[in-house]
């Protein structure tokens, strides 16, 4: 039973185990219920996991972001990594694409800029979208071959939520 607590609290967001090193979702996803607006904020390479091709230490799909249908959505990026990365919210592909060239924006202006090129360490961009369609979409690096090496989460958004959300998948 010990094994299964800490994942559980984890999927809730309520509590980090001591020495968790991965932000819980409350601490990177947060709902404004007055203005609707969802922030996101995530860190590239926040640990050397998956050689620093990471958001927040997680990759390949290990986190959905839930939006609301018709939200603000602020998603900001910091670069805590020697090589550049990006972020874009793109459209879902057959197979990831290896860089931001191959991406299709879910949104206009869905991306840090320079997309494709990247941010270096210790730079910070973020980019703001109205939740206008219901979907499910890649939160991607747009550096290649970032994305295909497993830098991306996935972003949903449904019709009647009623807060923005996390679920976390990773084995912990």
């Amino acid at each position: 039973m010990m094994g299964l607590w800490p994942r559980l609290v984890l999927a809730i967001g309520t509590f980090a185990p001591a020495g968790d090193r991965h932000p819980i979702p409350s601490e990177w996803v947060h709902w404004d219920p007055v203005t609707k607006t969802a922030s996101i904020t995530l860190v590239a390479a926040q640990e050397p996991r998956n050689g620093g091709w990471n958001f927040n230490g997680l990759t390949s799909g290990e986190a959905t972001v839930t939006i609301p249908l018709g939200a603000k959505v602020v998603v900001e990026l910091t670069n805590r990594d020697s090589n550049l990365h990006s972020v874009g919210l793109v459209e879902i592909t057959p197979i990831v694409p290896s860089s931001g060239d191959a991406a299709k924006p879910a949104f206009q202006g869905s991306f840090t800029v320079p997309f494709v090129q990247g941010m270096p360490r210790g730079k910070s961009d973020r980019f703001t979208f109205t939740a206008s369609r219901a979907g499910r979409f890649w939160l991607l690096c747009g550096v290649a071959p970032h994305g295909v090496g497993g830098m991306w989460l996935y972003l949903t958004i449904v019709k009647g939520a009623k807060a923005a959300s996390v679920r976390v998948t990773r084995a912990r």
